[in-house]
C-alpha cells in the first residue's frame, strides 16, 4: 500500500492498480495457503487463531504465540491510529480549556486502549464476538462495499463488471456463512456446548 500510494505521490499513479493487485494477491494466496495447510494439520482442532493451534507441538508453537503476543502489543498503537485521528479534533477542542493538545492526545488513545482491554476480559468468548465481527463488517468492508461503490462512482466495461459482481458475489456468501456459523458457535458456546462443526449444536 505505501509504495502504491508513493507511485501515485511520483507521477506514476498508471502502476498504482498494478500494485494494489500484485499486493493484494500475494496476501490472499498467502492467506489461503496457511488456511489450507493449518486445517491439512490439525483438522477438527483448529482454532480461531490459527497461532493458537500451535500450543500443542512444542517449544515451537510457544515460540509463535509469544511472538504473535509480541507483534499485538508493538501494533496495537498503530491500529489506533486512523480512529484516534478522527476523533481527535473533537476531544481537543472540547478540552483545550483543561488539557494541553499532545495531553488529550495521550488521555485519548489510553482510555480507548483500556476500554478494549477491560472488553476483552470481562466479554465471555470475546474470540467468538470477534469473529461475527470480522464475518460481518469485515467482509462487508473489504468485498462488497468497494465493488459497490465502483459500480456507483464509474461507468465500468464488461470486463469490470463481471469482476465486481463476482467479487460482490463472494463477499455476499462469505458474509452470510460466516455470519450464521458466527452466531451459531456463539449460542454454542453460551450454551455449554462445543464449538465448530456442522448444526445443530450436540454435547459431546
Amino acid at each position: 500500500a505505501e509504495y502504491g500510494v508513493s507511485t501515485q505521490s511520483t507521477g506514476e499513479p498508471e502502476k498504482f492498480t498494478t500494485v494494489l493487485t500484485l499486493g493484494m494477491g500475494f496476501i490472499l494466496c498467502g492467506q489461503v495457503f496457511l488456511g489450507v495447510m493449518a486445517y491439512i494439520c490439525f483438522r477438527e482442532d483448529t482454532l480461531g487463531v490459527i497461532t493458537f493451534s500451535m500450543g500443542g507441538i512444542g517449544a515451537a508453537g510457544t515460540v509463535a504465540i509469544i511472538s504473535v503476543a509480541i507483534c499485538v502489543y508493538l501494533t496495537y498503537p498503530i491500529m489506533f491510529y486512523i480512529p484516534i485521528e478522527a476523533m481527535l479534533p473533537f476531544f481537543t477542542e472540547l478540552l483545550s480549556n483543561f488539557l494541553h493538545p499532545f495531553s488529550v492526545h495521550f488521555w485519548l488513545r489510553t482510555t480507548f486502549v483500556l476500554i478494549t482491554c477491560f472488553l476483552a476480559i470481562v466479554i465471555p468468548h470475546v474470540d467468538l464476538f470477534i469473529a461475527l465481527i470480522g464475518a460481518f463488517a469485515c467482509t462487508a468492508l473489504a468485498l462488497i462495499y468497494p465493488p459497490l461503490a465502483y459500480l456507483m462512482l464509474f461507468k465500468p466495461t464488461k470486463r469490470e463488471l463481471f469482476c465486481c459482481c463476482f467479487i460482490l458475489s463472494f463477499g455476499v456468501i462469505g458474509a452470510v456463512s460466516g455470519t450464521i456459523f458466527a452466531l451459531k458457535d456463539i449460542f454454542c458456546a453460551l450454551s455449554g456446548l462445543p464449538t465448530g462443526g456442522a448444526f445443530p449444536c450436540k454435547a459431546p
